[in-house]
């Protein structure tokens, strides 16, 4: 038995020495055959508890000791589990701590008109609108949300800067409350459509339901993954006030715990996807992430963070923001195209012909297989669309007259011919030639003849003979 651990050393201590010299080795292992790559990124540990033992044994049977051998394995690999051990005992408090503060709601939420909301997911956003007062909103579920800056809500007076919002129906709402990255498509078409989200004139004394997501870090020595004095736990936690006056109450809490405590049992080794994603090898005590209470992901989102939590206590209250109606779309983009705003007419005509044409729209998870059906009203506006010269981007033209119908649109081809002779721009000259090669042959006797007529450049014939698939 001595003799096999001597050999297993020497195989595992070349083995260390290896990944000590050359680390990618590790990760070339992996990416042969994952055996190779365990076995690579298990040697430092099985070479370094190797040689403990056989230096023990050799002790022992020095000190004439009963049962040598067995008696090191029981010593090293106990002492390797006890000691990280003990010194996570400090981490495991704590994290009892966090959870014993957690509470079940007691009876179903009801949702008052007015509620208050604070989440440090949010806290880039300061008082704007995030996606969570936009759901309580636009779902109907609140007539106005506070959006807090301080989890501290016993202070709430002293201590707190807000913003009140509700929805108002109007004309040119503006999405300066809207925070730029965490508007979604059928929010700013709801906007745009006239559902304003604008201040409203609710304070604190109206709030009667407080929402608080907040997040404790504890990173001592976050860094020092060697330090045995290093302390790293992060708690998320979701939770409800009730006011009741000066003192509101707390209704509900649930809380995710994420520590990194010693690695279990003690290990030298390789710590591989240390420092975003780089290799180190560390031989002593060093840290391993570990989700000690409660898992879940961490996106910067309560939404996402806390999602079966928050529709059980929410329910559809946050469900995802449904989208207008073909005929409001339609009719929101006719009312902007007399506006100056060529940015929103450009995403209105976006969203409006998506739902023209079969396949993925713009946001790949919303599948459109079963596109509007095409009528008079729809015809008009995509005439008008091929007037609009803020719009220089056509290739949904295509795509209509492909899905509608060819015989449907011909009405659309003097417009296209128009629109691609008098445009210099690259990408309306390239779309426009493409819709008008969406139509069969017979459809385009003539063409031809017009484009050498007409008084183009050479850019401008070259970007029509690109996309024209030798039809014109």
């Amino acid at each position: 038995m001595r003799t096999f651990l001597k050999i297993l050393f020497f195989i595992f201590g070349g083995l260390a020495l290896l990944t000590i010299v050359f680390p990618p080795i590790i990760i070339l292992g992996y990416f042969l055959f994952i055996a190779p790559g365990i076995i690579l990124t298990m040697s430092p540990t099985v070479a370094v508890y190797l040689v403990l033992i056989i230096a023990l044994d050799e002790v022992l049977r020095f000190l004439k000791v009963p049962l040598p051998l067995l008696l090191s394995f029981v010593l090293v690999i106990g002492t390797g589990c006890l000691i990280p051990y003990q010194l996570n005992k400090p981490i495991l408090k704590q994290v009892k701590e966090f959870a014993s503060q957690d509470m079940p709601l007691q009876e179903e939420l009801e949702i008052p008109d007015t509620i208050a909301i604070y989440s440090k997911s949010y806290g880039r956003y300061g008082t704007l609108c995030n996606s969570l007062c936009q759901r309580l909103l636009f779902n109907n579920a609140a007539k106005n949300v506070l959006v807090l800056t301080n989890p501290d809500v016993a202070n709430r007076f002293s201590k707190q800067l807000w913003r009140a919002y509700s929805i108002q129906q109007g004309k040119n709402c503006s999405m300066e409350d809207i925070p730029k990255n965490a508007a979604r498509i059928n929010v700013k078409n709801r906007i745009a459509s006239g559902e304003c989200i604008v201040q409203s004139s609710a304070s604190l004394s109206d709030v009667n339901l407080y929402f608080i997501q907040n997040k404790i870090s504890q990173n001592k020595d976050y860094q020092d993954y060697t330090n045995l004095k290093r302390r790293v736990i992060f708690a998320n936690y979701i939770e409800l006030f009730k006011n009741n006056g000066e003192n509101p109450e707390r209704t509900y809490r649930y809380t995710k715990i994420t520590a990194q405590p010693f690695a279990y049992p003690l290990s030298f080794g390789p710590i591989l996807g240390a420092g975003g994603g780089n290799m180190s090898l560390n031989f002593g005590f060093f840290h391993t992430s570990k989700v000690i209470n409660k898992s879940g992901g961490n996106y910067y989102n309560v939404l996402k963070d806390f999602k079966p939590q928050m529709e059980e206590l929410f329910g559809d209250a946050i469900k995802p923001i449904g989208p207008i109606s073909h005929r409001q779309i339609r009719e929101t983009l006719n009312k902007h195209l007399d506006t100056d705003d060529s940015k929103m007419k450009t995403m209105l005509f976006n969203e409006y012909a998506s739902r023209l044409f079969k396949g993925e729209r713009y946001l790949k998870h919303r599948p459109n297989p079963n596109p509007s059906i095409l009528n008079d009203a729809d015809i008009d506006t995509l005439i008008k669309i091929l007037q609009e010269n803020d719009i220089q981007n056509f290739w949904d033209i295509g795509r209509i007259i492909r899905d509608q119908g060819e015989d449907k649109l011909l009405v659309l081809q003097p417009y296209i011919f128009e629109r691609m002779i008098k445009s210099h721009d690259k990408k309306t000259v390239k779309s426009l030639a493409r819709a008008l090669a969406s139509y069969s042959p017979e459809y385009l006797d003539g063409y031809r003849e017009k484009i050498d007529n007409a008084n183009l450049t050479q850019k401008q014939i070259g970007w029509i003979a690109e996309e024209s698939k030798g039809k014109f």
